[in-house]
């Protein structure tokens, strides 16, 4: 698609062909909260930091969203990346089980609603 003129990023269409976004807040960034602009965005991936601190422990893990880069482009790839442990009753090991069980639940959430949705 083409963006309309009266588009506050118009300017990018001739000047940005590929852009990364590095840093804190993100989700304030105009370019990304406004709805209007999605449509003329496209994200391959992006790189998140998943916090850990409950009774168990405290850690971080770094994990990386992104589509494959491979022969099957439409492959969604989750892959936790580097964990970092505060204290010792984690090990990575744990810090990766507890992230992945968190995202099996989310994709769990998220195919309930989609597939609600379709019904409906």
């Amino acid at each position: 698609d083409t963006l309309p003129e009266s588009s506050d990023i118009k300017w990018m269409e001739k000047h940005v062909k590929k852009l990364k976004l590095d840093g804190a807040k993100m989700e304030e960034l105009a370019i990304i909260r406004e709805n209007k602009n999605h449509k003329y965005l496209k994200c391959w991936g992006m790189i998140v930091e998943y916090k850990i601190d409950n009774f168990q422990g405290k850690g971080t893990a770094r994990v990386k969203l992104e589509f494959s880069r491979g022969k099957s482009k439409n492959e969604f790839m989750i892959i936790i990346d580097k964990c970092t442990v505060s204290n010792k009753p984690f090990t990575e090991k744990a810090i990766k089980s507890i992230v992945q069980k968190e995202l099996d639940s989310i994709k769990h959430e998220c195919y309930k609603d989609a597939k609600r949705h379709k019904n409906s």
